[in-house]
């Protein structure tokens, strides 16, 4: 509150101030009107400050430039446009010293250092959510905040007149997080009025929180003149320490410490089947180590379903196929088995049973699955390695990424797979089968709109994509809802509230066409 009643100081003496980064925002909108920028809130940095604004364009250049010549072009004219607004600002706020050429050419300097900064960032960002991978995501937004700040420093000390950096810098990291969960409620505002009202909703709401931006701006300017610190973002600091903590702590327990203890009934009637997801084999993954008492089945009544057919034991390369060809073969081993039929996935085992059950509504008594993805593809798009097309600069990085992270691995993620994410077509079951679903809140990082199946029972655990296999919470709850009691879903509840949080705090830094 300190720095935006400082910005507003400096507003009433110099009220042009707000002008340069309005337009700014006003372009922004007309963009959005015509569907060149989503009109979400994956957008709503598009005239936040400086470098977020330079993320923005970095994340969405990679998504939609179909080559790096248009990639580098794009760039070329977002940072020249970003400096001029950037520099007019400034200079204008500072009561117009001399002239702004020198200033121009150092915002535009220190602009180009912080998209090759941030281009790490943004690279994560895109493969995490193409990918569906939330350590990624994590990632990329710890190596974006650092250099964020930072640059922001930097443009922030320069004098208006000669251009010359002078004195310490602003804003403080808790002040940065507190204007970036700022941003985030803003952007689900963005999400909300977009998906009820529209595209013009959304370009309304962009203009409406412009000077929102630029009173930050030219608040922690202020305090640096006056040579005083805006304190504050103790809030920020604390809540991001904890979410940190609990959800990094619980998901260390669940895969590390917590021993399971069958509890309850175990005399469920019928098959279990266990249908592991992507980069697992016969012998490892998930669900491998899981015991059938944990859900309410004898150890004798499980049974595990192969990526390659009855009885074959399968590698990971297998779990990467076409996954419509999958399904056929999962669901001649589902029809095989003993009724009543209950399946327990884990991650693309959904979107297999998705499948199994368009063909066959009846093959499966009901079916549970955890950390599964939504059924849609996400909203990115990326073109054969040797094409063209839109997402060409994202692809290539996230295949350098695939690459380095695949140093010493026989197998390293391939997002050209087959049965990659963004590979997939969406695929409606039928609403009226039994099925629950059991959503890991560090998941909700790269979750989207269309993340609910119709007639699902939706869960959420406090925990991570692995360790929710051996999450107390999550196994109960299946356990329940396989005996055929009624189980609550977390639409409405606190767990349910907190995967809307995290989804939204992430929503403006990953990409979307």
């Amino acid at each position: 509150m300190q720095t935006v009643l400082a910005g507003l100081v400096a507003v009433k003496r110099n009220p042009l101030a707000l002008v340069p980064m309005l337009a700014e925002a006003l372009l922004a909108a007309l963009m959005m009107v015509v569907g060149l920028i989503p009109a979400e809130g994956n957008s709503v940095i598009a005239g936040a400050v400086f470098p977020l604004d330079i993320y923005f364009d970095l994340k969405q250049s990679l998504a939609s430039a179909s080559g790096w010549p248009l990639f580098a072009l794009l760039m070329a004219v977002a940072l020249a446009i970003r400096s001029a607004v950037l520099t007019a600002t400034l200079w204008i706020a500072a009561g117009r010293p001399g002239e702004p050429r020198r200033l121009y050419w150092q915002v535009l300097r220190l602009a180009a250092w912080s998209a090759l900064a941030l281009l790490p960032a943004a690279a994560f960002l895109f493969t995490g959510t193409a990918i569906r991978y939330a350590p990624f995501i994590l990632i990329g937004a710890v190596l974006g905040l650092v250099p964020a700040v930072g640059f922001l420093r930097k443009i922030l000390v320069l004098d208006a007149g000669a251009g010359r950096p002078r004195g310490a810098g602003l804003p403080e990291l808790g002040g940065w997080l507190g204007y970036a969960y700022l941003i985030a409620a803003f952007g689900a505002a963005m999400t909300v009025l977009s998906t009820r009202l529209g595209s013009p909703a959304s370009a309304l709401l962009v203009v409406a929180i412009a000077p929102v931006h630029c009173l930050f701006l030219l608040g922690w300017r202020e305090h640096l003149e006056r040579e005083t610190f805006p304190g504050g973002g103790s809030l920020a600091l604390i809540l991001s320490a904890v979410a940190i903590v609990g959800l990094g702590g619980a998901a260390l327990y669940d895969r590390h410490i917590r021993v399971s203890e069958p509890v309850g009934r175990v005399d469920q009637e019928g098959s279990l089947l266990l249908l592991s997801g992507v980069d697992t084999t016969s012998e490892s993954g998930a669900l491998v180590e899981l015991d059938p008492r944990d859900v309410g089945f004898r150890r004798d009544a499980a049974q595990r379903l192969s990526y390659r057919g009855l009885d074959e034991d399968y590698g990971i390369l297998d779990t990467r196929g076409d996954l419509d060809v999958i399904a056929q073969k999962v669901a001649e081993q589902v029809e095989d088995s003993s009724a009543p039929r209950f399946l327990l996935g884990h991650s693309q085992a959904a979107l297999i049973l998705d499948r199994v059950l368009a063909e066959d509504a009846s093959l499966v008594d009901a079916a549970a699955v955890l950390s599964g993805p939504p059924r849609a593809a996400p909203h990115l798009a990326i073109p054969k390695p040797d094409r063209s097309g839109i997402g060409k600069p994202a692809g290539d990085v996230a295949r350098a990424i695939s690459w380095l992270v695949g140093m010493g691995i026989e197998h390293p993620f391939d997002v050209d797979a087959p049965g990659a994410p963004l590979k997939q077509r969406a695929v409606q079951a039928s609403a009226t089968e039994r099925r629950l679903a059991v959503w890991p809140l560090v998941d909700s990082v790269w979750l989207d709109q269309d993340w609910r199946r119709p007639g699902e029972i939706n869960v959420v655990a406090f925990t991570d994509h692995v360790g929710v296999v051996n999450n107390g919470h999550a196994l109960s709850q299946v356990e329940t809802f396989f005996a055929g009691e009624p189980v609550s879903g977390d639409e409405s509840s606190f767990a349910g509230f907190l995967a809307a949080v995290l989804r939204y705090t992430f929503e403006p830094w990953r990409p979307r066409l």
